[in-house]
């Protein structure tokens, strides 16, 4: 599988699987301590459905502003710590990309 063929999360998750040492892809995919955390994350995001293109809107703009300032999008980047494990720069390679997408980093 390609990344132009995922069409959803479960297809980007499989791909990264399949690509990433396996130490690698369980540090990502997992939560700290209980997963807790993870597990409520995940189960909200059970409660919605996306439908794409309905009543004909196709063009959607996510920009908000976030503490004060405009951002494409209400993502937020922040330091994890462990950068470097997934891009040579670390978070120098965050901070480009939150300041390429105009996203927030914090």
């Amino acid at each position: 599988m390609k990344l132009a063929n995922c069409r959803n999360v479960k297809d980007l998750r499989l791909l990264a699987k399949k690509k990433l040492p396996e130490a690698l892809f369980d540090f990502i995919e997992g939560g700290s301590d209980d997963e807790i955390t993870l597990k409520r994350n995940t189960s909200a995001f059970d409660n919605y459905e996306l439908i794409p293109e309905q009543l004909g809107v196709k063009n959607v703009s996510l920009a908000t502003n976030v503490l004060g300032q405009k951002v494409e999008s209400p993502i937020i980047l922040a330091p994890t710590g462990m950068s470097r494990l997934f891009h040579h720069q670390g978070e120098k390679a965050v901070v480009k990309a939150a300041g390429r997408y105009k996203i927030f980093y914090s």
